[in-house]
């Protein structure tokens, strides 16, 4: 038999690659906050298998939990004494990977008494006798001593993107030794990993010249005349410690298993299967990586049917849809615009095609019903959003497409819906049906979490007509201005050019990472201590530059050249183009990215315009009002700090504001032990910097970088602060405790946020987790507070008065001139009553400008 006629096995160590998967991958999870790490790593390995190595067979071996180290350890009974217990966190995925092999048909094998290693070189023997060519995946190299002329390892090196190959040939350029000396050179260096003694002083380079040199264990004992009186010395006094590391390491061929390769057949997969887990499990980019045998072949509907009632088995009775051609007004329906036209369904039963200029629903259903609401401007109210129900349920989600929702609610494979007038109606009847299916379902879910059904009635459904008619209206925008300080910003930032090509000797590309390297680590000699490495150098990121400022002036001169280009790039060139024929710029705000609640602006970004610094401040300028209009800004004054003194009922922060005193000079003059007015401006700062940050679960590193205290000082500091705040640090810690024990943490409504990652083995993520669990509540609660303000306040404008825009604390309104100071009095009114039940009072600052600068 020639080499390309023979067959391959793959034999996956799978205990190893999921290792490296959790490793990998720490911060995954589905959507439903379930960690996924670990098992995406190994499916990724899977397909990559199967994708570049091609075989035809394929087996996973594992190792049999708490058995399969028995055999080694009736030999020695410390071995690998010193593993540590698998994380939680990753056992719990290990039923999913077993899922995963039994949707793809391949063998899952264990054994006790024996690893995984002994189970891959069995099957590397029988799998030769069948004169198949054995390809072993894994990332242990003790496996190296199983490779022949028909036997390769493919060895896992850097997470999971990295893999060598290793034959016979490699294996000796790269260690200079035969895959069956390397038992051997283990018994000699032993392994600290499984605790494998070897002999005591005989580190890797001694073993390695050693076995190099006389071929074999046995050989080194033969020969300990001819070498170094103290290596001798210490062979012969460990030399059954050798022995016995050399039975340890050695990988058993001769397990009483069966090699089925009809069970292995690479090609007897279930397609249907995977892409359900696959869709379970949130891997949406791996389904690119399936060969097309693991692709299922059934579309929308279930082939064969030409009543086209089925999706994938499950019963969908398409709607059927009716030309309206007169006016059609309902007092609620599920809507769907399209063009010119609109899917109008008042139930599950019925649906009509309406031109959109004859429809009137005074209560909108919808998927996305401030789409909706845009194109109807008949001030319909919304009673459900399907999309904004899925993401209250699980904020974990970070994208809403029906064929999305569909899979995860419904368990169904779909195309999306497409909105165009040319409708299919048998397509979009099976569509509606869906969308009705949907709302059951996500309106069932919320009935049982009594505090999020009324997060979503009172605050979410009433916002989406506010926010539709904010994205509507849009800001007016002074596009000349900006394009004169485009033309600054270019002459600025060639000036900022010269001075850094001054500064380095030279000119070069200043965007070029590699470039920009060579100049400050090597031209330049920069201290590299403490900054990150990438894989082709030192980091220059502005994280990492921000170490560097004080070693040369480049530093500066650079930070300052890429803010001024974002600044160019992001905002002054861009924004006029994105203008209406009226000069007015439209963002769109959304309730289902950020998972405190807050809303997020896209396209374009509008929230993120830097308020600090003067250029910033600079591009504010452009924001202007129509002629005859001003500009209104109320602002929530020091909103979460308030709602930090509310929720954890500290008597002292509650009095402080109460009494309209200077919080942060209080907070001071309790830390330092002095009296109110004798605090000076830098002991103020410090004690701001305290304040907000244990909310963001701050640490002495963090503070110490914003104040310049040492970290030891920062450290103190911290404990002092909750020292005089014992009832703010029990509410932290409390909710913690709530993350643990209930998995979830909430805001004064009841909005809930999922802490998956809590209970998390890796402590990044844990400490990630918490600082997640400290903050959403509060900045949570502030969404939704600031929320039902926005509804107060559209109930409060008249039809020429308006809100523009939402950042963060504050809402901008534009209204005409004469009625500003009476509009400004009665939104600080509204805003400041929005709940009467709190315990601090809330306090609206509001400032009346000609532009958004002007508004502070």
């Amino acid at each position: 038999m020639t080499m390309s006629e023979r067959k391959k096995l793959a034999i996956i160590d799978g205990k190893s690659v999921l290792y490296r998967g959790y490793y990998a991958m720490t911060h995954l999870a589905n959507r439903q906050g379930k960690p996924t790490g670990a098992t995406y790593g190994f499916a990724m390995m899977a397909l990559k298998v199967v994708n570049d190595v091609n075989p035809d067979y394929v087996i996973v071996a594992w190792d049999k939990s708490k058995t399969n180290t028995h055999s080694r350890r009736k030999m020695y009974k410390d071995y690998k004494a010193n593993r540590k217990p698998m994380p939680e966190d990753m056992r719990e995925q290990i039923p999913d990977v077993r899922r995963l092999c039994e949707a793809l048909s391949w063998p899952f094998l264990e054994i006790d008494d024996y690893e995984a290693d002994d189970i891959m070189g069995t099957l590397g023997e029988k799998g030769k006798k069948e004169g198949l060519d054995i390809v072993m995946v894994t990332s242990d190299l003790d496996t190296l001593q199983l490779v022949n002329g028909h036997t390769s390892v493919l060895a896992l090196k850097t997470g999971l993107s990295k893999t060598i190959s290793y034959n016979e040939q490699k294996i000796q350029e790269e260690f200079g030794m035969t895959p069956t000396q390397f038992s051997d050179y283990k018994a000699l260096r032993g392994d600290p990993s499984d605790n494998i003694p070897g002999v005591a002083g005989v580190g890797e380079k001694t073993a390695k010249e050693l076995i190099i040199a006389y071929k074999s264990l046995d050989n080194v004992y033969k020969h300990l005349a001819d070498i170094k009186p103290a290596v001798a010395a210490k062979l012969k006094k460990d030399k059954d410690m050798a022995y016995l590391s050399r039975d340890l390491v050695r990988i058993i061929c001769d397990l009483p298993i069966d090699l089925d390769l009809e069970a292995a057949d690479v090609k007897d997969s279930n397609p249907i299967e995977i892409e359900a887990l696959f869709n379970e499990l949130g891997f949406r980019r791996l389904k690119e990586d399936l060969p097309e045998w693991m692709r299922p072949t059934q579309g929308l509907f279930a082939e064969g049917d030409d009543d086209n009632d089925t999706i994938n088995n499950h019963q969908v009775k398409p709607i059927n849809i009716k030309e309206h051609n007169s006016k059609l007004e309902l007092k609620e329906a599920l809507v769907v615009t399209l063009e010119d036209k609109a899917l109008v369904s008042p139930n599950n039963k019925e649906a009509y095609i309406v031109d959109i200029n004859d429809l009137k629903v005074s209560k909108i259903i919808g998927f996305h019903a401030k789409d909706e609401l845009k194109k109807l401007k008949h001030n319909e109210e919304v009673s459900f959003d399907i999309t904004i129900a899925a993401f209250l349920l699980n904020p974990l989600l970070r994208r809403q497409t029906f064929p999305e929702l569909v899979q995860d609610s419904l368990s169904l494979t779909v195309p999306d819906i497409k909105r165009s007038d040319d409708i299919d109606k048998i397509h979009s009847g099976e569509s509606l049906t869906l969308l009705w299916q949907l709302h059951d379902h996500y309106r069932s879910e919320l009935t049982k979490v009594p505090k999020l059904k009324k997060v979503a009635e009172v605050v979410e459904w009433p916002l989406i007509p506010v926010i539709a008619k904010i994205e509507t209206v849009g800001v007016k925008l002074d596009s000349d201005y900006l394009a004169d300080m485009s033309e600054d910003f270019a002459g600025r930032i060639k000036e900022l050019e010269g001075a850094i090509y001054k500064q380095a000797g030279q000119e070069f590309n200043i965007n070029s990472p590699n470039q920009l390297q060579a100049i400050l680590f090597e031209k330049l000699n920069l201290s590299t201590e403490g900054i990150k490495k990438t894989k082709s150098g030192y980091s220059t990121g502005a994280s990492e530059l921000q170490k560097l400022w004080h070693l040369h002036p480049i530093i500066n001169l650079i930070s300052h050249y890429r803010e001024l280009n974002k600044l160019k790039g992001t905002y002054i060139d861009a924004l006029p183009k994105l203008v209406d024929a009226n000069g007015r710029l439209h963002t769109t705000l959304t309730q289902t990215v950020a998972q405190t609640g807050r809303l997020s602006s896209l396209n374009p970004n509008l929230q993120n315009i830097p308020i600090r610094t003067e250029e910033g401040r600079a591009i504010r300028r452009a924001f202007i009002a129509d002629e005859g209009n001003t500009l209104i800004n109320a602002d929530y004054s020091q909103f979460e700090l308030r709602l930090a003194a509310i929720l954890s009922g500290d008597e002292q922060m509650i009095a402080a504001f109460n009494d309209s005193l200077d919080i942060h000079a209080q907070t001071s003059a309790q830390l330092y032990g002095i009296d109110i007015k004798d605090v000076t401006k830098e002991q103020r700062y410090n004690a701001k910097a305290v304040n907000f940050g244990v909310m963001y679960g701050m640490s002495p590193h963090g503070l110490s970088i914003s104040t310049g205290m040492s970290r030891d000082e920062a450290k103190d500091f911290i404990d002092k602060y909750f020292k005089i705040r014992p009832k703010l640090y029990e509410y932290l810690e409390s909710l913690k405790k709530q993350a643990k024990k209930e998995g979830y943490v909430e805001t004064i409504l009841g909005r809930r946020r999922p802490m998956p990652d809590i209970k998390s083995a890796n402590l990044a993520v844990r400490a990630t987790a918490e600082r997640a669990a400290i903050n959403m509540p509060i900045q949570g609660s502030a969404a939704d507070l600031m929320k039902l303000a926005m509804i107060e306040v559209d109930k409060l404008l008249d039809d020429d008065s308006r809100q523009i825009l939402q950042i963060h604390d504050s809402i901008l309104i534009e209204c005409p001139k004469d009625k500003a100071e009476d509009v400004a009095k009665q939104v600080e009114r509204v805003m400041e009553n929005i709940r009467t039940d709190l315990s601090v009072k809330l306090e609206v600052d509001t400032v009346i400008g000609d532009t958004w600068a002007d508004l502070g």
